[in-house]
């Protein structure tokens, strides 16, 4: 029996559907300045001095929300889908500015009192140009992180405290999901903000948001119910500066004086501690305050740094099947953009480690790293575990002789159970000795007199390393009787 397959047409390009869009979108840009200017002043709800962009990084909520609410935000939303679609396709800037202040003016024309007109309008601008009901959160600078383990279990990070918020709480009573399913919505909302999409198959994600924010999401099966976490981007929250760790007792002004000196001095660095700890933050303030005339290149999985830079230049490994991005392939091609110093943003695994190996050990001085470990030795195990991990057939006292000799300073953060961060201890790390411990402490937090204590100096071979690169460490600092010269 003879079987007939129907041939797909290929799909048409509907044209005069393309042309319409274009002209709409020109008609909007030529009649963008006047609208504007006026809308503002016709969108009643705002209150004096008030602006669109302001509200939306309020909190605001009705006590009762009747039909008609919302009725006029489906209406709204209806508007934009069909006016100003092009607005939702464009720039990220144009949604940013552009956007609330269209949504406002929708907002204003309806049949609704203030304080409903202010709720719509802040439901449906930060639908598209913010963090939806938690756009609040990111402009509350005191934040540094914030998540959800369930729509009723949202909780933020204060000064290194955790706390609840939504309803019963004396932190943002008014936020709070309707149910399970529109929590799971905005999950997926605003991971399709990175230009992909959650299914079955992604219960475990991590991504950058436009914003530069930090996302976790984790579905299930791997959890019960989802769960995501955001860390801000550093232009959201509170900068720290050296300044700030003397004044909070992360550290104190000989350790933040100290820490600068050999950043200056282009000695290999790497913050250990755990998630939280402030080794990032304190990686950022010495970039921020002593490489400014230095062309700074980052790599890693995900663009955490973000400092205040004129040449830095943040590198993002890409996971994917095709053509897949890594550390190699970054470092490879960084190798070739003329830099002053590199920065491996954060080392997790085998591949991070060897890549961070590379650097230190090409001659390419003054790296900066970061990695999760709580104490020198522990973390020198751990980059020789990876090293083997990632095939390097070395013998293991080869491994630690090339670290050793690479590396020049090692910082230890901590988060205490008050929330504060601390910089425990400080170290020199020594040559490479089979059978001695090869690290020379130099600073301790003692938590029984809570402060910290100098209980070493600097030897003779960072101290040359720093004069070669003309940068003289003060005489209280280095004991230039001890050590040894690099090579």
């Amino acid at each position: 029996m003879e079987r007939y397959y129907k041939i797909k047409p290929r799909p048409q390009i509907d044209v005069e559907r393309v042309k319409r869009d274009v002209e709409r979108q020109r008609a909007y840009q030529a009649q963008n300045q006047s609208e504007l200017a006026g809308i503002t002043v016709n969108a009643d709800f705002l209150e004096t001095g008030e602006s669109p962009e302001s509200l939306m990084n309020k909190s605001v909520s009705l006590e009762m929300i009747y039909d008609d609410v919302y009725d006029a935000e489906k209406e709204v939303y209806e508007e934009i889908s069909r006016k100003y679609g092009h607005l939702l396709d464009g720039d990220k800037k144009a949604r940013e500015t552009e956007l609330p202040v269209v949504v406002a003016n929708l907002v204003a024309k309806k049949n609704l009192n203030v304080e409903e007109k202010r709720f719509v309008f802040h439901r449906v601008a930060n639908r598209y140009a913010g963090y939806d009901i938690l756009q609040p959160l990111v402009a509350d600078t005191r934040i540094t992180e914030f998540g959800g383990n369930g729509y009723k279990k949202l909780w933020v990070e204060i000064d290194g405290v955790l706390h609840d918020i939504g309803p019963g709480t004396k932190l943002y009573p008014e936020i709070q999901f309707t149910d399970a399913h529109s929590y799971e919505e905005f999950v997926r909302n605003l991971f399709a903000k990175t230009k992909r999409s959650l299914d079955k198959l992604d219960c475990l994600e991590r991504a950058e948001l436009p914003d530069g924010a930090r996302l976790s999401v984790s579905w299930p099966l791997v959890v019960r119910v989802p769960t995501f976490c955001i860390r801000k981007a550093p232009d959201t929250s509170k900068r720290y500066t050296s300044q700030s760790f003397i004044e909070t007792g992360a550290a104190t002004e000989d350790i933040m004086e100290l820490s600068g000196i050999l950043t200056k001095g282009l000695c290999n660095e790497v913050a250990l501690g755990a998630t939280g700890s402030a080794k990032t933050t304190f990686n950022r303030i010495m970039i921020e305050e002593h490489t400014q005339k230095e062309r700074v290149i980052g790599i890693g999985d995900s663009r955490e740094l973000n400092p205040v830079h004129p040449h830095y230049i943040p590198m993002q490994t890409v996971p994917r099947k095709e053509k897949p991005i890594g550390c190699d392939e970054l470092i490879a091609q960084v190798l070739t953009m003329r830099p002053d110093r590199i920065i491996m943003e954060e080392m997790r695994n085998a591949a991070e480690a060897g890549g961070f190996m590379k650097i230190i050990s090409h001659g390419h001085d003054g790296a900066l790293g970061s990695g999760h470990a709580k104490n020198p030795k522990t973390f020198m195990n751990l980059m020789v575990v990876w090293m083997q991990e990632s095939g390097t057939k070395v013998e293991e006292r080869f491994i630690r002789q090339m670290l050793h000799d690479a590396l020049d300073w090692l910082v230890f953060f901590k988060r205490l159970k008050d929330g504060s961060r601390k910089l425990m201890s400080m170290w020199e790390v020594l040559p490479y000795e089979e059978g001695k411990e090869g690290f020379n402490r130099l600073y301790y937090y003692d938590v029984e007199l809570k402060k910290h204590i100098q209980c070493g100096k600097l030897t003779e071979r960072t101290y040359q390393r720093c004069l070669e690169n003309d940068i003289v460490i003060p005489e209280k600092y280095v004991d230039r009787t001890k050590g040894v010269v690099h090579a």
